[in-house]
């Protein structure tokens, strides 16, 4: 046989099988997040537990994310979005950026060997917001990232949410303008400083009670 046409079918050979395995990759990675973690439900805190054993691949037993309604004051975070294809949670830039949340999310896949379709569970990343309420105060620097939960009461390194403004990322619309600006969703909340308790005001010491206040967004 002419040599020519054996590198030709070598060449045809490895390009197929280049083109079948990426094919099969795809498909492998295919799947859709459980419904309990659905884009725009809230959850008190991320989802699971150690990272090291989620991310590994070896399919440890997790339980769903703890959904709980937005309007609740356990909410602490709102999914905004899916990331199928990322194994790693260092991959995924969210929407806005160190203020919300990564965590690993759980999949329905379904891949195929050769003799048939396969469900597996499989993992990819969710980003989510951190959702603020008016009225409540948070420790400093607790209002975004990955520690977003209010604190028990307000006082000495509290800020006080005072107000949300749906629908608009403009700090500007705050008095005074401080506080959390989000991109997605669409949301300020306006944040001050929260005043100290009664016990501490009439502390003599209290001009040395200070807090740093809140970022303009």
């Amino acid at each position: 046989m002419d040599p020519r046409w054996q590198r030709l079918g070598a060449v045809l050979l490895v390009a197929a099988l280049i083109v079948g395995g990426r094919l099969w990759y795809v498909h492998h990675r295919s799947g859709t997040f459980w419904d309990d973690a659905a884009i725009g439900t809230c959850v008190e805190r991320m989802a699971y537990g150690p990272l090291h054993q989620l991310m590994s691949g070896r399919g440890t037993p997790a339980p769903r994310t703890p959904t709980v309604p937005c309007d609740d004051p356990r909410a602490n975070y709102t999914v905004i979005s899916h990331h199928l294809d990322t194994p790693t949670l260092d991959e995924v830039t969210c929407a806005d950026g160190t203020k919300d949340l990564r965590m690993p999310g759980r999949i329905r896949a379904t891949s195929s060997n050769g003799r048939g379709f396969q469900h597996m569970s499989a993992w990819g990343v969710m980003c989510a917001a951190p959702v603020l309420h008016p009225g409540r105060c948070y420790p400093v620097g607790g209002d975004r990232g990955g520690s977003v939960a209010a604190a028990r009461d307000c006082g000495f390194r509290t800020w006080l949410v005072t107000g949300k403004i749906v629908g608009t990322s403009d700090i500007r619309r705050c008095s005074p303008a401080t506080g959390l600006v989000l991109t997605e969703p669409a949301v300020t909340y306006c944040e001050t400083t929260a005043p100290l308790p009664p016990e501490l005001r009439a502390n003599h010491l209290a001009k040395y009670f200070t807090t740093q206040p809140p970022p303009a967004g």
